[in-house]
């Protein structure tokens, strides 16, 4: 009889990332969530057009975000909010 072994399935990153900002969140810390759900609009057609030049990929982006994007969304916030948020990855 032949053995099967199962493949050992990882934590969601998703899982990992809500426990995470949900205890930093019990320390006292202050999260700012950047999730969507489903979009009820189309998206416009550049995004579509970047999206099937993308199609080819078929890894997700990190679940913590692209670094870039974020380092970007904390300038923004700093500057229009003056809110003190690091786009820094945990």
């Amino acid at each position: 009889m032949q053995k099967k072994f199962l493949k050992k399935v990882e934590k969601s990153q998703t899982l990992l990332l809500n426990e995470q900002s949900r205890r930093l969140q019990q320390e006292g810390g202050k999260i700012y969530k950047f999730g969507f759900g489903q979009s009820p609009f189309l998206p416009p057609e550049t995004v579509i057009e970047k999206l099937q030049s993308a199609a080819h990929r078929k890894e997700y982006s990190p679940v913590q975000g692209i670094p870039e994007l974020r380092e970007a969304v904390a300038r923004f916030h700093q500057q229009l909010d003056r809110v003190e948020i690091e786009g820094k990855m945990c």
